[in-house]
């Protein structure tokens, strides 16, 4: 897609960019900063911020790194589950193609997996369709989404802002199968899967910017053994040369006025005040949303501050329920030595049910689950457990609902058994006496309640969107800031480059690309160390292509995954 590869082609990630971009930094690198060694405030320990002080150590910065958790990671987050780990963040590596995530779990022996494609639909009456007729309703919403991507850029400045994805969809549908009722139903409700992909409902998802969803090439592949690893792998460096302060929250940042050699100013909850030469941000967007007018002297400049407010921020939550045995499968977990991808699907789609108990704040559009069967993981990974992904006013009723009591505790148990019984229920096999069907754990995310998540999950693009690409590009800039040496860099998936944005290789690249940026300011060399180990002396202003895609450990390789279908990085 033109647009998406002439953005990727400007970037330091591709392998024949020659320069860096928004390197606009000559004038202040001759007059204030060659020969210094810069001190560089990291706001945030997600995979940005720890990306960004792995490259600035080993250009020889000092690097402090305040995250207000007791913990790194950010969004991207594991916990035990009844003695199986699980992302309450990210699941998801999407594109294979010169993806250095991939490489990271490739390096770190992760278990991946690339699911197969087919699907289950569970329809709004309960009915459980038959394959052949899943099928197609997947091949039908898949061919139109792709059409959506095509049609998008190439025809974005064309597009009324307030025309949504779904208007397109049923557009397109409405013309093949006209007076067909029951088929365009079907169609309808199949198609609001996708904002599980982008933690939003379809019909606030912008046509305008659709193609600002496209990934990079390759398959999107599971991560069944978690980002643990991977995690760790990315910390490793942050960890072993930069000072990282947890419990250390960042109010205020106090940038320079003018171009000059005057300290950046962080102020920390506690009223302590530190000095730095430079401070790259990494809060998620839903943060700087909020704290914009109030976390920054002098304020923004309008620009920006109108970007960071234009942009959307989703809201998708994860519910996992496990059980005795995955009764759906009517057997026990697969063994190593006897592994094939059981006959029943890995993906579930329920359509709004009709069936189910109405909440007072249930709408008619947003009750539809996507589900994943984690017992079809690789045998080392899998577990009884069923993955819900919700997003809209499903994921704000039960996350509210839940807020005030304590996980597994009795009553958060019990209502979160009320949402899910009337789905689950649905499955083959499903007997409400048998043991094997009782839920013997839940476990729900809570990213719309959490502060330091920005109260969502990670970037999207919405109806009544003018300038989507623009404003992304503003805020990788920084307004120009950064490059007019006020000492100022915002980093993170939402300003990374147009196939990364939203996912765990956006915030890795994002910021790799400020550090790089800051590194070239100083006249530093930076020690390339490549993932396979070898280790290079080049200069920062060259471009660094990303590796060869290897051979990568999958519980069965499965080809022919739609291109380009983002489950995004904090979300799926």
């Amino acid at each position: 897609m033109s647009r998406i590869a002439s953005d990727l082609a400007s970037s330091p990630h591709h392998p024949l960019a020659a320069e860096h971009q928004n390197d606009n930094t000559e004038p202040r690198m001759q007059r204030l900063c060659i020969g210094k060694l810069p001190k560089v405030a990291v706001v945030g320990a997600g995979l940005s911020g720890l990306r960004c002080a792995d490259i600035l150590t080993r250009a020889g910065a000092q690097v402090t790194i305040f995250e207000a958790r007791s913990r790194i990671g950010g969004r991207v987050h594991q916990v035990d589950n009844g003695g199986h780990l699980i992302d309450v963040g990210s699941n998801w590596i999407h594109g294979t193609e010169g993806n250095p995530i991939l490489r990271l779990a490739e390096k770190t022996k992760t278990v991946m997996m690339e699911p197969e494609e087919g699907s289950i639909v569970v329809d709004a009456k309960g009915n459980r369709r038959t394959e052949e007729e899943s099928g197609e309703l997947s091949a039908d919403l898949w061919a139109a989404i792709v059409g959506a991507f095509k049609y998008s850029d190439e025809h974005s400045a064309d597009i009324d802002a307030k025309t949504s994805l779904l208007d397109y969809l049923k557009g397109v549908w409405a013309a093949e199968y006209a007076g067909m009722d029951a088929r365009l139903r079907d169609l309808g409700e199949e198609s609001r899967m996708w904002g599980q992909f982008v933690g939003s409902p379809i019909d606030r998802q912008s046509l305008k910017y659709f193609f600002l969803e496209e990934c990079l090439d390759g398959e999107n592949v599971f991560v069944a053994g978690t980002y643990q690893k991977i995690l760790q792998q990315v910390a490793k460096p942050a960890l072993a040369k930069a000072n990282i302060r947890l419990g250390n929250e960042v109010k205020h940042v106090q940038y320079r006025q003018s171009d000059d050699d005057s300290p950046v100013k962080v102020q920390l909850a506690d009223g302590a005040e530190h000095d730095f030469d430079e401070v790259v941000v990494t809060c998620p967007l839903g943060w700087l949303k909020r704290n914009k007018a109030s976390a920054f002297t002098p304020s923004l400049p309008p620009q920006l501050s109108n970007a960071i407010g234009n942009i959307g921020y989703g809201a998708l939550e994860k519910l996992y329920i496990t059980f005795p045995q995955a009764f759906w499968l009517g057997t026990e977990l697969p063994s190593a030595n006897s592994f094939q991808t059981p006959s029943f699907p890995c993906f579930i789609h329920f359509h709004n049910p009709t069936y189910h108990p109405d909440p007072a704040s249930k709408s008619s559009t947003s009750w539809n689950q996507s589900v994943v069967s984690l017992a079809h993981l690789p045998p080392s990974t899998a577990q009884p457990t069923l993955l819900f992904y919700m997003h809209g006013d499903c994921g704000a009723h039960l996350t509210n609902q839940l807020q005030p009591y304590e996980p597994h505790s009795a009553t958060y148990n019990y209502l979160l058994q009320s949402f899910a019984e009337p789905f689950y229920s649905r499955l083959p096999n499903f007997d409400p006496e048998a043991e094997a069907c009782k839920p013997t754990l839940f476990y729900l995310t809570s990213w719309q309640t959490d502060s330091f998540a920005g109260y969502g999950s990670y970037c999207c693009f919405q109806t009544g969107l003018a300038e989507g690409d623009k404003d992304i590009e503003v805020m990788r800039k920084t307004g120009g800031l950064s490059d007019e040496g006020k000492g100022l860099w915002l980093a993170g998936e939402h300003t990374a480059p147009f196939v990364a944005l939203g996912t765990t290789t956006g915030a890795w690249w994002s910021g790799e690309g400020v550090a790089r940026r800051i590194a070239k300011q100083y006249g530093l060399t930076i020690t390339e160390e490549e993932l396979d180990g070898t280790v290079e002396e080049v200069e920062t202003s060259k471009g660094r292509a990303p590796g060869e895609v290897s051979e990568r450990t999958v519980g069965k390789n499965m080809n022919g995954n739609v291109l380009g279908e983002r489950a995004n990085g904090v979300g799926l």
